[in-house]
């Protein structure tokens, strides 16, 4: 669950906000790998019912390695976008 409280931000400040996510392969040796990755749009999830994104599966892409296409794996996840006098529910 990521939440982001936006409560110092103006609603256009909010929506030219992005959300970016990466996961990362942890290798102790060597150079951390990408997965994939996976964007939000601030205002989307802020319109959203309870402005949240709750326990969705999303596609992850890495779009630094031209060898991988299509989708390198799924992310269960969930995200909550707060404004100005927003309360979680």
């Amino acid at each position: 669950t990521l939440y982001f409280n936006f409560s110092n931000l103006t609603s256009a400040e909010i929506e030219r906000a992005t959300i970016d996510v990466d996961v990362m392969d942890y290798d102790f040796f060597s150079a951390h790998d990408m997965i994939g990755s996976v964007s939000f749009d601030a205002k989307k999830i802020h319109s959203m019912e309870n402005h949240e994104f709750y326990r969705k599966w999303v596609g992850l892409i890495d779009a630094t390695n031209d060898q991988d296409t299509g989708y390198q794996g799924y992310l269960k996840i969930s995200v909550t976008v707060l404004g100005p006098d927003d309360e979680q529910r």
